[in-house]
């Protein structure tokens, strides 16, 4: 091929390539909130059953495709006979918050899939515990986060995400009680999300 021909194919070829004002801006700020429903399994103390999934994110965006930020949110779950006092009414009888460090990773930056993950602090509260020892947090531990989503952009930097995601953890019980217990949840959730 003689070189004016492979130039004027390469001219061609970035004249029709998308400018970089024609790509959606990708802001800095990354904030989410979800709303769901969890499954919570464990290995002993509190009961196995399900509740209402909150998830909480803000952070920032490291790249394109790219978001680190600090994720709070947890499972709460009904009253039952071994995490609930009925003399002293409370909305759940259990429940397990999450404090971590979270990422995510969508390679199309603005829609699609995507895939995240975190670890950090859990902590556990048990209404029926709490009313015995006094103690309003009945344990604490570690515990780490996989999700994959769905992102569907709806304004400028609004989103509406479907997420699905598996945690597992380890909670040591607080004096008197002792011991501690592992657990897993899967939770699925809607988010409302801005980056």
């Amino acid at each position: 091929m003689k070189p004016m021909a492979v130039i004027a194919v390469l001219a061609a070829l970035v004249a029709s390539a998308p400018s970089r004002a024609e790509e959606p801006s990708l802001g800095r700020l990354w904030a989410d909130f979800g709303l769901g429903y969890g499954n919570l399994h464990s290995s002993s103390t509190p009961d196995t059953g399900g509740g209402l999934w909150l998830d909480a994110q803000i952070g920032g965006r490291i790249n394109s495709q790219w978001l680190a930020g600090l994720n709070i949110g947890g499972l709460g779950m009904q009253p039952a006979s071994s995490n609930y006092n009925s003399d002293n009414p409370d909305i759940y009888g259990q429940g397990i918050t999450n404090v971590f460090v979270v990422f995510q990773f969508e390679p199309k930056s603005d829609h699609g899939w995507f895939v995240g993950g975190g670890a950090g602090e859990v902590i556990y509260a048990n209404k029926r515990l709490a009313d015995e020892t006094g103690n309003t947090r009945s344990g604490s531990g570690h515990g780490a986060i996989a999700r994959i989503g769905y992102d569907w952009r709806s304004s400028n930097r609004g989103h509406l995400e479907a997420t699905m995601g598996y945690e597992l953890g380890n909670v040591g019980l607080y004096a008197p009680v002792g011991g501690n217990f592992r657990f897993s949840i899967i939770a699925a959730s809607i988010h409302v999300a801005y980056h």
